[in-house]
């Protein structure tokens, strides 16, 4: 028997499953042999495992989560190596040697790209795969395979993996894996984040604590200066553990073993970073002391907080209460300071401090928990959201005033060329427009504005050209942020939305925050401004998958309270050419665009709502055109086609799962089953089975869709009364 072949034997008799790996081609490594999906519910027969493994044509991984017995891999990357000597030390000083002495003897393996994974079980049901620590490239250092997820193992060989090095056992094996409870579980992550981890999102949001001629004088700031983490800590039951080089590891209050927290980690500010969802900290993120202090001793307000503090002799009168919030993506009320107060205060010390009434200034717009007034809407005087911008040729126009759209579509698409247009248009007819701009520059956008024939004096004049290298909300942009809101415009632009994401220390992927920073920038900017605001953002690289959607969580698309639109490039774009875009109408959620597009496409949910022409021949111009949708270039009969068929074997496909699975899954299996139905067809059917609610999709790892089933579909039911004659459908040239 063949060393992979006997693994396979032995992980099977200690309830582990399995599943065989290709070797690694141009396509990638670790790539599985069969459709593996499955494999998460029931684990393989002996005699499958004989078939695949025999010959020696396969690598071999292992299925994590409940399927294996609970089963959890710890992956250490190579590049994480360094600090594993540290991260044994302060094992050691939390008092879990034994927790960590049993791991290392468990089963344990090298990688081939030098790093190690350590297998364990755990006494509750498998987590999700968890990223545990990453640097601040924001590479991973350590993370997990749990539920849904695998991960070869040795004695798969070099040639399953792209640097030809094999993976190898050190320890243990299937036979020999600990089990740790929940508790075990979260020290362990708890130590392994606090040692490996460097990232931390709001040091993306938070300016170092520089010296600047106000330093000190609010009382934050010279709470934060004057004041230990023992003084914050203690008294509501922290215990700091031990201390290694510039960091103190906590443990929360009620825990015996184990750490909870760390501070003095990072080398700019001195903050608390909690691990653990068990206390009133936010996990995995950065507090400073007097966010921590108003956090324990007033419920998280700031401003009683400050003026508690003020009280207690910390910080001048004269800035009592001019707090900055130091929490990443949590905004600052725009009237909270007038536009120039700060400026009064440094420079006429004889101003009248405005901090006593500060409690009483109100907003220029009314808070949004207070009711609604329905009568507009009952009495029939509410006037709904009518697009007002961006103009085809036959007068319709694409873009809605004070809501928020965006234009995503692939590189060199013309996304950015065909807002500048729009800008452009603006500009011209005297009104004002807001470009902020994350992945241009004020030379490039001005030399396209000009051959869009726009003046100097327009420009001058009616452009506000921005380009932001920090959040709005950090100490020292929030004033110019402000000063921003009290502006009108007609449009404003925000060019480069993944690294606009970053910069607020949010993850292009992570719904929550896309959502906060949706709420905090576009939303806050197209309330206070009346702009049409407008994301230029990306898609996938892959067009199977990539549905609808800019690239990143699905979120985006939900929080768009405008239009979203996709763009195609028809002919390329370029100086010296004619070019040619179509816009596409993802979504339109006042609904006043739809009805006047092109064709329903199924395969991604979208109708032409332009096709704009480019023409740059001539060197010294731009030529835009926004034509109405070309018909003539559609297939008119697509709305009523329906593969029912088709749509009827994926849905009893997705049926079988009890967890979501993904389309490139769905497509695998199908055509394993002898489907034979092109890409695009299946996508259609599988969009028609979600727009009628067969079907549920939510966003997975790289962008991918999955699906779960919702209701059973079945083609005998598709509008075909009891005991009627069922259609003929046709899909690509033959019956599905």
């Amino acid at each position: 028997m063949n060393p992979i072949l006997a693994h396979a034997h032995e992980c099977l008799a200690n309830g582990i499953s399995i599943i065989p790996i290709l070797p690694a081609t141009d396509k990638g490594d670790k790539r599985p042999a069969v459709a593996w999906k499955p494999y998460t519910h029931h684990r393989a027969t002996l005699t499958q495992a004989d078939q695949w493994f025999t010959g020696e044509q396969h690598g071999i991984a292992v299925i994590c989560g409940a399927v294996s017995g609970n089963l959890t891999m710890i992956e250490l990357e190579g590049r994480a190596m360094g600090k594993l000597g540290e991260l044994a030390t302060n094992m050691q000083g939390s008092g879990l040697s034994g927790l960590w002495q049993t791991i290392l003897t468990g089963w344990s393996e090298n990688t081939p790209s030098g790093g190690m994974h350590f297998y364990i079980r755990t006494s509750e049901p498998s987590e999700p795969n968890r990223k545990l620590a990453m640097n601040n490239k924001r590479e991973v250092l350590a993370e997990t395979r749990g539920e849904g997820g695998y991960r070869v193992t040795s004695p798969t060989p070099g040639q399953y993996h792209h640097t030809g090095i094999p993976w190898k056992r050190i320890t243990g094996g299937p036979q020999s894996i600990p089990t740790l409870t929940s508790e075990q579980v979260e020290d362990l992550y708890a130590i392994i984040t606090a040692t490996l981890n460097e990232y931390h999102p709001a040091e993306h949001t938070t300016p170092p604590a520089t010296t600047t001629d106000r330093e000190g004088d609010r009382p934050g700031d010279h709470y934060e200066n004057t004041t230990t983490w023992s003084d914050i800590l203690t008294p509501h039951g922290w215990t700091a553990v031990f201390t290694q080089g510039r960091t103190t590891y906590w443990r929360r209050p009620g825990k015996k073993t184990g750490i909870s927290a760390t501070t003095g980690h990072n080398t700019d500010r001195d903050r608390l970073y909690v691990f653990t969802t068990s206390t009133e900290f936010l996990p995995e993120t950065p507090y400073t002391k007097f966010a921590a202090y108003a956090l324990l001793n007033h419920g998280g307000d700031y401003q009683a907080a400050a003026r508690q503090l003020a009280r207690d002799g910390y910080g001048t009168h004269d800035h009592e209460g001019d707090i900055i919030i130091d929490l990443p993506l949590t905004p600052l009320t725009p009237s909270e300071e007038h536009d120039n107060k700060d400026d009064k205060a440094d420079t006429n010390p004889d101003t009248t401090p405005q901090h006593e009434n500060s409690e009483g200034d109100e907003d220029d717009l009314p808070p949004t928990w207070q009711p609604t007034n329905l009568t507009p809407y009952l009495d029939g005087t509410y006037t709904p959201p009518v697009p007002t911008l961006f103009t085809r040729t036959d007068n319709v126009a694409l873009l809605y005033p004070g809501l928020v759209h965006d234009i995503h579509g692939e590189s060199e698409s013309g996304k950015s060329l065909i807002i500048q247009t729009e800008t452009a248009r603006q500009l011209q007819a005297g009104n004002n427009v807001a470009y902020i701009d994350y992945e241009s520059d004020a030379g490039q956008i001005i030399e396209r504005l000009t051959l869009m024939g726009c003046t100097t004096k327009q420009i001058q004049n009616g452009l506000t050209y921005i380009r932001p290298e920090q959040s709005p909300y950090t100490t020292r942009e929030q004033h110019a942020f402000r000063t921003l809101l009290t502006h009108t415009y007609t449009l404003a632009i925000i060019d480069g939305v993944t690294d606009a994401l970053t910069q607020e220390g949010a993850a292009s992927k992570d719904n929550d925050d896309i959502a906060r920073w949706h709420r905090h920038i576009p939303r806050t900017i197209a309330r206070h401004t009346g702009a049409a605001v407008i994301l230029i953002d990306h898609v996938t690289k892959n067009t199977d998958t990539r549905g609808r959607f800019a690239i990143g969580g699905q979120t985006k698309m939900a929080a768009i309270d405008g239009a979203s639109y996709l763009a195609e490039v028809i002919h390329p774009l370029g100086r010296g050419m004619k070019g040619t875009i179509t816009l596409r109408v993802a979504k339109d959620r006042p609904g006043s665009i739809r009805p006047k597009s092109g064709t329903y496409r199924p395969s991604d949910r979208t109708q032409e709502a332009a096709r704009i022409t480019i023409d740059s021949t001539n060197p010294n111009k731009i030529i835009t055109t926004i034509n109405p949708p070309d018909t003539t270039q559609e297939n008119t009969s697509i709305k009523e086609f329906r593969p029912i068929h088709l749509m009827e074997k994926l849905s009893r496909i997705i049926e079988r799962y009890k967890t979501p699975i993904s389309i490139t899954e769905l497509k695998k299996i199908y055509r394993e089953d002898g489907g034979k139905a092109k890409n695009e067809t299946i996508l259609g059917a599988v969009n028609y089975l979600l727009e009628k609610n067969y079907l549920i999709e939510k966003e997975g790892p790289r962008n991918s869709r999955l699906l779960r089933s919702a209701h059973a579909y079945r083609a005998e039911s598709d509008g075909i009364p009891v005991g009627g004659r069922a259609r003929l459908h046709v899909v690509d040239g033959g019956q599905e």
